[in-house]
């Protein structure tokens, strides 16, 4: 138990005095406040004394600031109303703030603590506004207006209760808490520190204000809240009706909403977030989109209130039109660095149901990119594309499958498209007219708008090329370099004008397309500058109508040009061949004027006929080969004026036998020309019924005047083969079906007989009765007297009581003249050792009629004594007969006349064709 503690008594009445006197002064106190209140409330007004006056102006001094009002009272609340309050930097002489009332509250423990902040502001009709050496137009001008609100400051923050006001035609709301900023070194700045750098913010902003009166009822709601930091982050919500042309672009919007997110101690910039929605955007050239939404991340650089450094933004839309056409769902991913002006992006968008991505970079300070593509590009796509903005182009690319594509481009300094290099694959395409099954290859553009397509294969159905491909979009000079298969019709469709069609019109490729190795180059624009060079090979084509085993041929064409440098041509296993080479240069549009030509050839004629067309056909039509002949043309051919003109040379060979109308040759050769109207032939070899011949001939004038010339010798003809001939060429000559001479026994023996002639004649070649000239015939070897022609004068001469068993004659040569239709035979010898006939006459043409006059001399040729003795007794009698052979050549009969007749080698009158002679009377006696 502790000991009781005694005070002493003048300590305790101290002790009670204090407390009595601490009593009476706080009732005193409490008493004089009450009566302060109490007239407070009854006069409703009571001025704010020139002690607090003074207080006040003497602390905004002490921060740089000078305050000016119209009138400072106390409320009943207890609360300073100040008004038309004016609040100075002493650096500018426009006010930075002006409020047309303010609340100012301030507790008594406040007071006490020293704090220079009231615990609240309330201000009305208020104003921030720019001196003039902030502002853009140069004087004074508010940024922050109408402004309202209530402000509480705790502990160093500011809490915004509600704060209203409008930036430009912006409605702006705060609410929140805002700490107060620190300098870098982490103190407090002070309040004309913080003005300062609101002032350096609020010229910012006051050159964006015309920008947002772009804007329809635009509204933005501010919510703060402290970092932990130090500072605050902010939130910012915008809204607006929509948004009409900002900056002047030619961009409008519907409603758009927009959310940010920022943080701000006053000592550095710190990254803001902002999320953008767009309704609805209308562009320029039918640009649109709806349905934007995007993000946006700004991330400043270290140093104090610089520009932003950094941007990140990322874009979707639900769909946007551009070019024409309707990109679905586009996305695009992107950074941009303000320091160096260069940025990346990525994006995806989808076209027609396919889905295209790309990615690069970009520099803004030098407006130049580089991008990298890839995806498939739908058919209508590109058709839509090119439609719109290349529609000389778009006919050539008509794609009926989508196209696997990965490429890049890139722009330049001043956006200029600097390439494109990319690798396509596709299926089908249209490319004007060209049926193409697939393709693939690497396609690249430059800056001078060259396109090119290499490492190329396409493929149109049986047809296949590999090489590559150059244009140029400006100028349309185009190249290609293509090695594979082709039938050259089916890529018609690429040149313009039908001269492709005309040139290869005559070639066709049936079983595979031909190999060929082109080089095709020109301008689409100006059909004249188009040529081709190449060289093909095909297997069994059919050239000019005429089916081939393999061809090779080097060409170059252009329009109304064609030089076919290096052809060869086999069929028949390889023993058929043809090589040369031709150059046609053609006039008028689709007329050929000119051809130059050297071909070898060993075909058999139906060939030729069939590539020479109606007139080769009709000359060949009468010629039959044992072997196909071998044939060298060289020369030039033009057309000019409705007149054809050949300048050429040509040698053929026929080793083996020939017909030519059933006349029979065992071989021929020839070396001729043709200039103009002229045909000549300089060199005729032939062998015919076992002898040999020669001649030159030549044929002349137009085709009604005609005239032919002929010289020519045989020998050692065998006579009956040669009859035979003669016979059987003339039936085919004249359409006429004769009897057969060995059927007529007009021959009874001519085999072992030779036949030598030479005939000189000149006329018109489809009329033989025109012929006129000379010649000579000899008949060797043959015994002429059992020929049934002179077993008949036996007959004839058995009747005058000279029965010759026979005439033994082995021998006959005479000349002759061709004139009128006639051969006249001024000298017949006919001899042999037991008689000789000496006669004269003519052959008809027309009735093919023999009128001969002839002397029998027996035993005149004889060298036996004893028949030399009996010709003498004999020959005075026979020379007082006169023997004629007359009639048809196929049935002849001899006579007898005695003493003289008429003369057979009279010449008829010249203005008369020749007439057949008149029937012979009957021999005398005969029967």
């Amino acid at each position: 138990m502790k000991p009781k503690v005694t005070v002493p008594t003048p300590l305790r009445y101290c002790v009670s005095c204090a407390v009595t006197l601490f009593c009476w002064a706080l009732w005193l106190v409490l008493g004089a406040a009450l009566a302060a209140q109490a007239y407070v409330w009854l006069v409703k007004d009571v001025p704010v004394p020139g002690l607090v006056l003074r207080r006040i102006e003497a602390e905004l001094a002490a921060q740089n600031f000078t305050v000016r009002f119209g009138r400072a009272h106390f409320d009943p609340t207890g609360r300073l109303l100040l008004e038309d309050v004016q609040l100075f930097l002493r650096s500018y002489e426009e006010p930075v703030f002006a409020s047309r009332l303010a609340y100012t509250e301030k507790s008594l423990w406040s007071v006490l603590s020293g704090r220079l902040l009231p615990d609240e502001i309330r201000f009305e009709g208020a104003t921030l506004q720019l001196p003039a050496m902030y502002s853009p137009s140069g004087t004074a001008e508010p940024l922050l207006r109408e402004m309202a609100g209530t402000l509480h400051f705790v502990r160093g923050a500011c809490v915004v209760d509600q704060l209203a006001c409008h930036v430009g035609n912006v409605a702006v709301t705060v609410h929140g808490v805002v700490s107060q900023p620190r300098s870098a070194r982490g103190a407090p700045l002070s309040a004309e520190a913080i003005v300062g750098r609101f002032l350096q913010y609020g010229r910012k902003i006051a050159l964006l204000l015309p920008q947002l009166e772009a804007a329809e009822r635009p509204a933005l709601a501010i919510e703060t809240a402290p970092r932990p930091q130090g500072g605050m982050n902010v939130t910012l919500e915008f809204a607006a009706d929509a948004v009409r042309r900002p900056a002047g672009l030619a961009v409008d919007a519907g409603r758009i909403a927009a959310v940010g997110h920022w943080s701000w101690d006053g000592i550095r910039p710190h990254a803001t977030g902002l999320h953008v929605w767009l309704r609805d955007v209308a562009g320029p050239k039918g640009l649109a989109a709806d349905d934007v939404r995007g993000s946006v991340v700004l991330e400043p650089p270290d140093q104090e209130f610089a520009t932003l450094s950094r941007l990140e933004a990322h874009v979707a839309a639900g769909a946007v039109q551009a070019l024409g056409e309707d990109w679905t769902r586009p996305v695009v991913s992107a950074t941009y660095d303000l320091r160096d002006g260069r940025g990346r992006f990525a994006a995806a968008v989808k076209a027609h149901g396919e889905l295209l991505a790309a990615a690069g970079d970009a520099s803004l300070r030098s407006k130049s990119a580089a991008i990298a593509l890839s995806g498939r590009v739908a058919p209508g796509l590109v058709s839509g594309l090119l439609t719109r903005y290349g529609p000389k182009l778009e006919p050539y690319f008509r794609f009926g499958d989508p196209v696997d594509l990965t490429g890049r481009i890139e722009l330049t300094d001043g956006w200029k498209f600097g390439g494109f290099w990319s690798h396509v694959a596709g299926g089908r395409l249209d490319s004007h007219g060209v049926q193409v099954t697939s393709t693939r290859g690497a396609i690249d553009v430059d800056s001078q708008l060259n396109f090119l397509a290499h490492d190329a294969l396409v493929v149109a159905g049986e047809n296949e090329a590999r090489g590559s491909y150059w244009m140029n979009f400006r100028s349309f000079d185009y190249r290609m370099l293509l090695i594979g298969r082709l039938r050259p019709l089916d890529i018609n469709g690429w040149f313009r004008g039908d001269w492709w069609a005309k040139f290869w019109q005559n070639f066709s490729f049936p079983d595979v397309p031909a190999q060929a190795d082109v080089d095709v180059q020109g301008c689409w624009k100006a059909i004249p500058r188009t040529s081709y060079f190449g060289s093909t090979d095909a297997v069994k084509p059919v050239v000019l109508g005429a089916d081939l085993e393999k061809v090779h041929v080097r060409i170059f064409v252009r329009p109304q040009f064609a030089d076919v440098m290096d052809l060869a041509a086999e069929r028949a296993g390889g023993t058929q061949q043809a090589s040369g080479w031709f150059r046609r240069l053609a006039g008028p549009p689709g007329m050929p004027t000119a051809l130059d030509y050297d071909v070898k050839a060993s075909l058999e004629p139906a060939i030729y006929a069939k590539a020479g067309g109606v007139t080769a056909a009709k000359l060949l039509a009468a010629w039959q080969f044992d072997r196909p002949p071998e044939v060298h043309v060289a020369g030039h051919t033009d057309w000019g004026e409705g007149q054809l003109r050949n300048d050429l040379r040509f040698t053929a060979n026929s080793p083996a036998g020939l017909r030519y109308s059933g006349f029979p040759l065992d071989a021929a050769s020839v070396d001729g020309a043709i200039r103009g109207d002229e045909l000549r032939l300089d060199r005729i070899e032939f062998q015919f019924a076992g002898g040999k011949g020669r001649a030159t001939a030549s044929l002349n004038g137009a085709a009604e005047a005609r005239r032919l010339a002929f010289d020519g010798t045989l020998k050692e003809a065998d006579l009956a083969r040669t009859i035979l001939a003669v016979e059987n060429f003339e039936a085919a000559r004249t359409g006429a079906k004769s009897a057969s001479i060995t059927e007529s026994k007009f021959i009874k023996r001519a085999s072992g007989g030779k036949l030598e002639l030479t005939l000189a004649a000149q006329g018109s070649p489809g009329d033989p009765a025109s012929l006129r000239g000379s010649g000579s015939a000899q008949l060797t070897g043959a015994e002429l007297g059992e020929i049934h022609l002179f077993g008949l004068l036996s007959q004839v001469l058995s009747a005058v009581a000279l029965n010759f068993s026979s005439l033994k004659l082995d021998a006959a040569r005479t000349s002759f003249q061709l004139d009128n239709g006639r051969v006249h035979f001024p000298d017949v010898r006919i001899t042999g050792p037991s008689a000789v006939i000496d006669a004269k006459g003519d052959y008809l043409f027309a009735s093919k009629s023999l009128d001969f006059t002839a002397k029998l001399k027996p035993y005149e040729e004889s060298r036996n004594p004893l028949t030399a003795v009996v010709g003498i007794v004999i020959n005075p009698l026979t020379s007082i007969f006169e023997l004629r052979l007359t009639g048809p050549l196929a049935k002849p009969s001899w006579s007898v006349v005695l003493g003289p007749g008429p003369k057979p080698d009279a010449p008829a009158p010249a203005e008369e064709p020749a007439k057949p002679p008149a029937t012979p009377p009957p021999p005398a006696g005969g029967r």
